[in-house]
């Protein structure tokens, strides 16, 4: 087994001497990798979906084959040291329009200085090379396919009723 999608929670060591080396995940429940302990020395691509709103503290820490990181527009909250020496990361892509405050235990152990490249909506780029931690990353790309929803105007990666109240407001001049 080298794919995994993951969709629904999955108990502790589920996948015990499973060599995944893509994992898709779907749901906050299962996006740690304490329940793949095989994974751990073979996961090389995460891709972490919609359903992801938040990682908890030390999800991926030690992974250190992975190479490739997808961060879905949803996230919200990233845990200290999610991804603490994960030593071989080359490509993250953070596809949230807006990025937050995260701790600089995130990415310890990261190569972001020429190894690490951060992959940001159209249109972010300024906003991460000015936020802490996010700013660490000296090559951040704008990728063209990843840019923000038409419609989406306070830029959360979600066309909602949000946007109708933000438009309604600056109608108003609010």
């Amino acid at each position: 087994m080298n794919n995994l999608d993951v969709r629904l929670h999955l108990n502790y060591g589920a996948f015990v001497d499973c060599p995944i080396e893509t994992l898709n995940v779907g749901s906050i429940l299962a996006a740690n990798i304490a329940l793949y302990p095989a994974a751990k020395s073979t996961l090389k691509t995460l891709n972490l979906t919609d359903g992801v709103t938040e990682l908890p503290e030390s999800a991926f820490e030690g992974c250190s084959v992975l190479e490739k990181v997808t961060l879905p527009s949803g996230l919200k909250s990233i845990g200290n040291a999610a991804f603490k020496n994960c030593t071989r990361m080359g490509d993250l892509y953070a596809k949230m329009a807006k990025p937050f405050a995260i701790d600089a235990s995130v990415f310890s152990g990261v190569q972001q200085h020429g190894y690490c490249d951060l992959h940001v909506p159209q249109g972010s780029k300024v906003r991460y090379a000015a936020m802490e931690v996010w700013k660490e990353f000296t090559i951040i790309t704008e990728d063209a396919g990843s840019a923000p929803k038409r419609g989406d105007v306070n830029e959360d990666g979600d066309v909602t009723i949000a946007d109708v109240v933000a438009v309604l407001n600056i109608m108003a001049g609010q």
